[in-house]
């Protein structure tokens, strides 16, 4: 008696004072589970994934689960907004890392092709979440544009450890060889993270 969504995945994933109340759900999927107030009997007994099971907070994540999954079905699960026993909640010992750049004019496409070709192994790094590149407003006036590198981590010992790596070496060998592309050196900051949702 599961909802069938169109992409073959199986709604579920909330117990049923969540499906009544919507409590620690981001809005976007109360809604969806709305929608389907009058299902709300098939959620009883099915209880929400922590959020360890989805990289950030909002997207879903899949892993079998109770009867459903001995019938070969996909299940959507989707993280709370109060579920804090995951280690990568938000809110739980996270750590974000960013460097800005400022780019000089005419070389914006030599730097993103430097980063998506840089030698990285971060994905297999301990404590490495997500990183994006994020490129800013241009100022015209002193002729560069603004860049800045975000690295999420669990925690700021898992963002140290990896400064002392092997793969960070490996990630910044040929970092000396580019200053022409930059007006400046890069600034870093880093923040330990208190709340969100």
């Amino acid at each position: 008696m599961n909802d069938q969504r169109p992409d073959g995945f199986t709604l579920i994933g909330l117990h049923k004072l969540a499906a009544q109340t919507g409590e620690g759900l981001v809005p976007e999927l109360y809604e969806v589970f709305q929608q389907h107030a009058e299902r709300q009997q098939i959620y009883q007994n099915v209880t929400l994934f922590p959020t360890w099971e989805a990289r950030m907070p909002g997207e879903a994540a899949t892993r079998p689960l109770g009867p459903a999954a001995a019938n070969g079905d996909n299940i959507l699960v989707f993280p709370s907004r109060n579920v804090r026993a995951g280690k990568e909640s938000v809110g739980e010992a996270m750590y974000i890392a960013m460097n800005r750049f400022k780019v000089a004019t005419g070389s914006e496409g030599d730097f993103e092709t430097v980063w998506r070709n840089r030698d990285s192994s971060l994905a297999e790094v301990p404590g490495f979440v997500e990183f994006r590149l994020l490129r800013g407003k241009v100022d015209e006036e002193e002729g560069y544009t603004l860049y800045s590198s975000h690295t999420v981590w669990k925690s700021e010992a898992d963002f140290q450890n990896w400064t002392k790596s092997e793969s960070f070496r490996a990630a910044h060998r040929n970092a000396g060889d580019r200053k022409a592309m930059y007006k400046g050196p890069p600034v870093f900051e880093g923040f330990n993270v208190v709340d969100g949702i």
